[in-house]
């Protein structure tokens, strides 16, 4: 006696509804690592730059920079080590607001909507002067 019980699943559309589940979520969480890392590096530059060098001497924060990132590379690995230390402090102190890093660009369809919606906007405020030139010409 067969003991499969028969439905009427469409299995493709199943695996594409799922599929899709899994690579938004991919997708969000990577643009989080990004933009949490962003946000670690730019804090690391922070507390070096204000809160420990307070802006002395090159000297002395090069030689900080160091004893932390081998510290940090022991506890963490190669992915803290003097260059990327450095390049956090360079980071902070460029002044770029870390805002600017971390703003989320919408999904392709609400982007590609709202470019149409802008083109059209412009299209019109265009015709509307080309129409107003056109009155007082006449």
């Amino acid at each position: 006696m067969d003991k499969s019980i028969s439905h009427n699943i469409d299995e493709k559309k199943l695996y594409d509804d799922v599929s899709h589940l899994i690579e938004i979520t991919q997708k969000r969480t990577l643009r989080e690592i990004s933009r949490t890392g962003v946000m670690l590096y730019w804090h690391i530059g922070h507390r070096i730059n204000h809160d420990i060098l307070k802006f002395s001497r090159a000297e002395y924060g090069a030689q900080v920079i160091k004893n932390l990132a081998a510290k940090l590379q022991t506890k963490f690995g190669s992915g803290f080590g003097h260059r990327v230390i450095h390049r956090c402090s360079q980071f902070e102190k460029s002044g770029i607001r870390v805002s600017q890093f971390i703003t989320e660009i919408p999904p392709k369809e609400i982007f590609e909507k709202r470019l149409h919606d802008a083109i059209q906007r412009a299209r019109e405020i265009e015709s509307i002067k080309l129409l107003n030139n056109n009155d007082i010409e006449e």
